[in-house]
């Protein structure tokens, strides 16, 4: 029998050709056409829908579905403001609940089981939101994976909407089985939910964000796992040498496995990297153009480096003979290799004349110093040049054979 629903709605004409000239919604038809379904599939145990979810239409359909199933759900995806609808039943099977948090899905938190609950993922998260109980206790019993998706938008010190406040009281929460939580647009004051007790043996703790999601880290705020990453988008807030020294004193620890991850958006940013040295930076996207030699020379000091995003700039024009100089000493010379950890490369060129000869020799000694490579996206070098150039060095240099080139 059918236990699954996902529906997509996007013409509502289609489903109900009568409605009123006002485009007043018909609940007494949306409820027939519910009770109609439940007797058609009576044992839906997941609940999910796409469409144009912001029409009232769709907010008042999908409100009774989930009525309508809500004691015998076990998994349910609340998008945007559902109503809530008086015959709703509380949702004591629930196991696992994605939900978009807004002043009216805030209406559904009340019916859900905390008890119940495995799996969790909130979006759009006030910074000081917390679960809305009227109990001094909650306690997630059989939670274990928590993600959770905080509004980026959202100001220091702004208040969350009188509605969704108003439902919310001061608790202790508990999640004594978590083995996963991932919190994402950390970019100023610490969480209240984060406030709450978690277990001491959890498996991953994934922190994402501006520079405060590091600060937020290396301040104690966050929960400890077996397993940390950090996440971090810097502007114009880079990080200090005593706090990369920080980072690496954190990761020297024996009972923690730390990756960092970090996205450099501007280019006052850029001279952080100059002396940076992070044993356990996994990933590193760089947005503005940067040299050559000193890419190459970043590129050596990360040894844990899998994923590299990078847009190369010139800093000189090289004259023809130059470049013929230097194509023939990569022919002749053997590349030493700068990295036996990075697998992915994103590679852009910042100049107007992207297939320069200049370009294309970046591209090549590239590629041969890292025989990690198993994936590089080269989107402005020709096909041609690079079939020639594989075809060229694929038996000095064997990696070449198997690594993917995208263009």
């Amino acid at each position: 029998s059918v236990t699954s629903l996902t529906l997509w709605i996007s013409d509502t004409s289609s489903i109900n050709p009568n409605r009123s000239p006002d485009n007043s919604i018909d609940m007494e038809f949306l409820r027939k056409v519910v009770s109609r379904m439940q007797r058609l599939v009576p044992r839906i145990t997941k609940l999910d829908a796409h469409g144009v979810c912001s029409s009232p239409f769709f907010q008042n359909f999908y409100g009774l579905l989930a009525a309508a199933y809500s004691g015998q759900l076990g998994r349910i995806v609340i998008r945007n403001k559902i109503k809530a609808m008086p015959e709703m039943q509380y949702f004591g099977k629930l196991t696992r609940l994605v939900i978009k948090i807004n002043t009216e899905s805030i209406c559904y938190l009340p019916y859900v089981c905390a008890e119940s609950l495995v799996f969790l993922h909130m979006k759009n998260v006030p910074i000081n939101f917390t679960w809305p109980t009227s109990c001094q206790t909650v306690v997630f019993s059989n939670l274990q994976d928590l993600d959770l998706e905080y509004d980026k938008y959202n100001v220091k010190n702004r208040l969350i909407d009188k509605e969704i406040k108003s439902r919310v009281q001061s608790s202790n929460l508990f999640f004594p089985a978590i083995k996963r939580l991932r919190i994402r647009g950390i970019t100023g004051q610490f969480p209240d939910l984060l406030c709450g007790k978690f277990a001491s043996d959890m498996e991953l703790v994934e922190i994402e964000g501006s520079k405060k999601a590091i600060d937020c880290v290396l301040a104690g705020k966050v929960p400890q796992a077996q397993n940390l990453v950090m996440d971090a988008t810097i502007s114009d807030d880079i990080l200090k040498a005593n706090e990369l020294c920080a980072i690496e004193s954190l990761t020297s620890s024996s009972k923690i496995n730390v990756a960092v991850k970090l996205n450099v958006l501007r280019r006052s940013a850029i001279s952080m990297l100059d002396n940076i040295a992070l044993s356990r930076l996994t990933e590193l996207r760089i947005l503005p153009s940067m040299d050559f030699n000193k890419a190459m020379d970043l590129i050596s000091r990360l040894p844990r480096l899998k994923y590299l995003r990078i847009c190369l700039g010139q800093t000189e024009e090289s004259s023809d003979n130059a470049n013929t100089s230097k194509e023939v000493e990569l022919q002749t010379m053997r590349v030493e290799p700068i990295s036996t950890s990075l697998e992915i490369i994103s590679l852009q060129f910042s100049t107007f004349n992207w297939v320069s000869d200049d370009n294309i020799l970046a591209f090549k000694r590239l590629c041969l110093a890292i025989p990690s490579l198993s994936k590089i996206h080269a989107f402005q070098i020709p096909k041609k040049q690079i079939a020639e150039f594989v075809k060229q060095y694929k038996h000095e240099y064997p990696h070449l054979a198997t690594t993917k080139i995208y263009t």
